[in-house]
């Protein structure tokens, strides 16, 4: 059974109010749950992804790909929060207000999950001519 990386936002939800490791690991589990899902989403219909680091530069570019509205948000949602995400991982001093990035790192994180789990076929085909 395939994993529902929904449930990473669910997650960073529950951890959005806690302590400054709990902030950090909900921008963490917000970005990976829309990556993850964008990233499946393209593989599903045959796109391949390396299963490397670089997917997290591959994935926004095959998205930004597409001329659609939903898929441009896509990919600079993906490459915003890919930003956020490794301060909060690596940086020993967030840069940033913690509180605010958190929070709009959820609201991305959820936009970005519906318009994945939205995105017609037909964008996924453009994508893949373009490859």
């Amino acid at each position: 059974m395939s994993f529902d990386w929904s449930k990473f936002l669910d997650l960073a939800n529950n951890l959005s109010g806690g302590d400054e490791s709990s902030k950090r690991s909900a921008i963490s589990r917000a970005y990976y749950a829309a990556f993850c899902s964008a990233r499946d989403r393209l593989t599903k219909s045959g796109v391949y992804i390396p299963r490397t680091g670089e997917a997290h530069d591959r994935v926004p570019a095959l998205y930004a790909l597409s001329r659609d509205y939903d898929s441009q948000e896509i990919s600079k949602a993906l490459m915003r929060e890919k930003i956020v995400r490794n301060s909060a991982d690596y940086d020993c001093v967030f840069d940033g207000d913690l509180d605010d990035s958190a929070g709009r790192s959820l609201q991305r994180a959820e936009k970005t999950l519906k318009s994945v789990n939205n995105m017609p076929e037909v964008i996924i085909d453009e994508i893949k001519s373009k490859i």
